[in-house]
């Protein structure tokens, strides 16, 4: 009997010369005694690759490309995240379907991976309770304003806020947050639109627009004055002047901070600047790490009034504050009146969805097993999940061991025909490690059918899948095979 260990080096190929004369005697055997290998870790490496998707009967929205690297297990969640990134930053307000809309991507307890949208409804914060009131009311025709028992005019001391419904801020997905001017003084300090990383309720009981509670604002403070702005803490003013606020008028100034393809912009929706154009005061990509929560604030009691308030909080499923209690609670699909256009969020309108991936390969890495896939009748949200689990090494249970410069009369029901099968390897480990190890139980024993003695001066085998196809093979890999005379026991 002889042993003969065989190697390999990233490869699935064992091909070994024996330097001395190994010879073979006339009717021997064969059988595999042992075998470990390290499975090659699956990796992909994104090259300027773009998702696409599609929400209603908008025209496909083309993500920003990915950072180009090369993910496995190690850094996969950079992967996750920089898909998430880039599909939250492709959101357009000026898109009705994707206003108040964020991406989600995750892997699941299961292992596969999630690609969902959650959606903030917009919602009329006053009327429906929604944020915290410090000093307003507001009239039977729906204008809100500082009750002139709330405090001194020209004061901070009256605002609307919430600390639970979180802003949008273009990196985290697509919202808005406005109101219409109602009444604005030819003097005085008017009212503002903010957004803020101090919780509005925790601020005590002023309310000044300043960079020390502001992050990013409008400022209307009366009809002879331009509108004054913060953007990323740093203050403004603009040339632009509010054209309207003449009371009940729908024509008046609208006061918009819309978080959108990545950025957060102040816009001001006038006569002059229609159809959903806007005078864009300030455009800036978030700097910050802390949460946006929004804030209106008022100066001036007895001639400011606003109307039309309008937000789409953000909604994430893995906050601990859920912000479901405004889900559900959806504003009618809006008409809006008067010339100024802001932007709307249609809900009603989110059919067909689909989303398309950069490349097959990569659809493949991430489990699914389409490129491009359309939604059935989806509800209000994008929800895909990957057909398979996530895989960052082969899975396979069995490997086929086979002999390519000698022949066994194996034979293999999948291909339906012969084949030089050693063996059929069963790993022992857990298949989702990388390496696989197998010992012979017992041995057996397969004749070479060699009618004559002859000298053997190479070895060669290989390991394939149950389907023939090769195992990518890391570092050195060990196998052991015994050969016998027949007539040796």
């Amino acid at each position: 009997m002889k042993l003969i260990r065989l190697t390999t080096t990233d490869s699935n190929v064992f091909s070994n010369d024996i330097q001395g004369d190994l010879v073979l005697k006339k009717n021997s055997q064969i059988c595999l005694l042992n075998a470990h290998f390290e499975k090659k870790e699956i990796t992909y490496t994104t090259n300027n690759d773009i998702f696409k998707y599609k929400i209603g009967t908008a025209d496909f929205t083309e993500a920003d490309a990915l950072i180009n690297k090369t993910y496995d297990k190690a850094n996969f969640k950079l992967l996750t995240r920089d898909i998430e990134d880039k599909l939250n930053e492709g959101l357009d307000v000026s898109i009705p379907g994707h206003a108040g809309s964020n991406f989600l991507v995750k892997r699941t307890v299961d292992n596969n991976l999630s690609i969902k949208t959650e959606y903030g409804y917009v919602i009329n914060p006053y009327s429906s309770s929604k944020f915290e009131n410090v000093g307003v009311e507001d009239t039977t025709g729906g204008t809100v304003y500082q009750k002139e028992s709330g405090g001194s005019e020209d004061t901070p001391d009256a605002m609307l806020g919430s600390n639970r419904l979180v802003a949008y801020d273009g990196l985290n997905g697509c919202g808005y947050f406005r109101f219409k001017l109602n009444q604005l003084a030819a003097g005085g300090k008017g009212v503002y639109i903010g957004l803020t990383t101090i919780e509005p309720e925790n601020m005590g009981a002023s309310f000044p627009f300043d960079t020390t509670n502001i992050m990013f604002g409008i400022h209307g403070k009366n009809t002879t004055s331009g509108y004054d702005f913060i953007a990323q803490g740093v203050e403004g003013t603009s040339v632009f002047f509010p054209e309207n606020a003449t009371p009940g008028s729908n024509d008046n100034d609208v006061l918009c901070i819309e978080a959108s393809k990545g950025l957060i912009e102040g816009v001001i929706y006038s006569d002059a600047q229609p159809n959903g154009v806007g005078q864009v005061l300030f455009s800036e990509i978030y700097n910050g790490s802390q949460a946006l929560y929004p804030i209106i604030g008022f100066f001036s009691q007895t001639d400011v009034s606003i109307k039309d308030i309008q937000y789409t909080p953000y909604d994430d499923i893995d906050d601990e504050v859920s912000t479901s209690l405004s889900l559900n609670e959806r504003l009618p699909t809006q008409v809006l009146v008067g010339t100024p256009q802001p932007p709307t969020q249609d809900s009603e309108k989110k059919t067909p969805m689909v989303f398309e991936f950069p490349n097959k390969t990569l659809a493949t890495f991430l489990g699914f097993k389409d490129s491009l896939i359309t939604l059935p009748e989806p509800d209000d949200i994008f929800s895909l999940t990957s057909n398979k689990s996530l895989q960052f090494t082969d899975i396979a249970e069995n490997y086929i061991v086979e002999l390519m410069n000698l022949q066994l009369e194996s034979f293999d029901g999948y291909l339906e025909q012969r084949k030089s099968i050693l063996s059929v390897i069963n790993n022992v480990r857990e298949s989702t490690l990388d390496d696989v190890v197998f010992t012979a139980n017992n041995l057996i024993w397969l004749d070479l059918n060699n009618s004559f003695e002859s000298i053997l001066r190479n070895i060669e085998l290989r390991v394939v899948t149950d389907i023939y196809k090769p195992v990518d093979i890391q570092n050195r890999a060990n196998m052991t095979i015994l050969i016998k005379d027949k007539s040796e026991l």
